[in-house]
Order: C-alpha cells, then structure tokens, then sequence
C-alpha cells in the first residue's frame, strides 16, 4: 500500500511499508546429551527457534514449543573391585624343618563391572612357620644290633640332632626317610547269591589289601583274600534231565519214571 500525501512539482509524495512477515518455526535441533552420565533415568532436551522466517513488520510470533524433553536411560556407572578381609592364617604344611602358612583374599568386596577397575595388590600372602629343625631319635638295641629310626613326617631331612652318649646310633645327616606304612585289610564283603537253586553251592566274599595300601617296604597284608562258605537250599527232589510235572491248581508233584 502507499500513502500519498501532498504533490511537489507534479509528483505525488509517496512512502511505501513493508508488509507483515509473520515467524515460522526451524527444524528441531539435535538431543543434548543425557543430563545423567550413568546410573539411572536422565532428561535430554532439543529446541528449535523462531526464525523461518523471523517475525518483522508486525507479524505474528511462532505458534507451538520451542523445547522438548524426553527420558533417556544412563549406562550402568562402573564399580572398582575391592578386596574382601584376609581369610585367617592355614596350618603350617610342616611339623618342623620351615613350613608355609597361607592366607588369601578375594576381589568380591564389591567384584570390578560395567568397566570398574580390578583390584590392586596380592592375592595371597605367605609366611614362614615352624622353623625349628627336625629331630630323629634312635635307640639301640644291645642283643640284636638292629637300630630304628624315627621321623615325624613322610620324608624329611634332620640335622645333627642325635645325642652323643648313644653308641651306635646312625647318623640322620643328609639322608632321607621314608615312613613305612603296612598294609591294612578292608572290611569283607557282603556274600555272593548261592549259585544253585537247590542243594549244596558255595558263597564267595572278598577283602582287599588297600586300608591302607603297603608303601615304602611296608609288609603286605596276611590273611586270605577270599573266604568261602556253603549255602543250604532244599534237596532236588530228583533228576530234572529224567523228570516231569504233573501240576494242578493246588498242587506240584515231581516223580521218576520206573526203568
């Protein structure tokens, strides 16, 4: 439209307006990042603006939201592992000579996850126990000359522990014992089923010599390995090769034919 007013030199003096421009809304923006880094439910929001085109020369403003939000699920947060308390010290593994006693932990106290760190430092730890040397007694036995020799594990090494004032007794210096160990029967068996079903048979039952099992020129065990016994069925009434049945409702009879 143009508004004119008053004519100068024969023109007309006339101004021209720009017409209404009214907003329209851009296209929605990215999502922000979510507002929890883990652990949870956050919010994320995108925004969109006024300007396609802007508002001008009295145009009417953007109609609808500018912002929105919506939930967003955080990964789970990371958990460094932690060590659990030290479990008490283990027997030592000697009687005498150094031994070892144990102790350990866990990283369980809480276990590592979702990319939480392991845990840090040893796992076990070990110290020296029952460090006193180990001592062989010897006696001597003055009829037969024999000597025995006495170590409190399966096999050790001693040192000169063994008194002067016995003469004859040898020297566990250096050399290696091993403890001897017999051999021990198990309980017998149950009895075998009696192999016939009538007259005389045999029942079997067995042992073995593993209770224990003889080791280190331990002596085996004496005694029999089976044992045997008789069983008792009622008498076969006849040759069955040479016999028939003649049979009723209530009752068996077996008989020879004459010859």
């Amino acid at each position: 439209l143009s508004a004119c007013s008053g004519c100068q030199h024969g023109l007309w003096n006339c101004s021209l307006e720009p017409c209404p421009v009214d907003g329209g809304l851009s296209t929605w923006g990215p999502w922000s990042p979510c507002s929890l880094s883990c652990g949870g439910l956050g919010l994320k929001t995108r925004n969109r603006a006024c300007s396609h085109p802007a508002p001008a020369y009295g145009g009417r403003d953007c109609l609808g939201p500018r912002q929105e939000s919506t939930y967003c699920q955080a990964m789970d947060c990371p958990v460094d592992g932690g060590w659990s308390r030290w479990s008490p010290w283990s027997r030592c593994d000697k009687r005498c000579g150094g031994g070892r006693s144990i102790r350990t932990r866990s990283c369980f106290s809480p276990p590592p996850k979702n990319g939480g760190r392991k845990c840090e430092g040893e796992k076990n730890q070990v110290k020296p126990c029952n460090t006193k040397p180990c001592e062989a007694s010897c006696t001597w036995n003055i009829h037969t000359h024999t000597h025995r020799i006495e170590c409190l594990s399966l096999m050790i090494k001693t040192r000169n522990r063994i008194p002067s004032i016995v003469i004859g007794c040898v020297s566990c210096q250096s050399l290696f014992f091993w403890l001897t160990v017999d051999g021990g029967w198990t309980p017998w068996s149950v009895w075998s089923d009696c192999p016939v079903t009538c007259g005389r048979g045999t029942q079997i039952r067995s042992r073995a010599c593993i209770n224990p099992p003889p080791r280190n020129n331990g002596t085996g065990c004496s005694g029999p390995e089976r044992d045997a016994q008789g069983c008792h069925i009622p008498p076969c009434l006849g040759n069955t090769d040479y016999c028939r049945s003649i049979t009723n409702p209530t009752l068996t009879l077996f008989f020879r034919p004459l010859m």
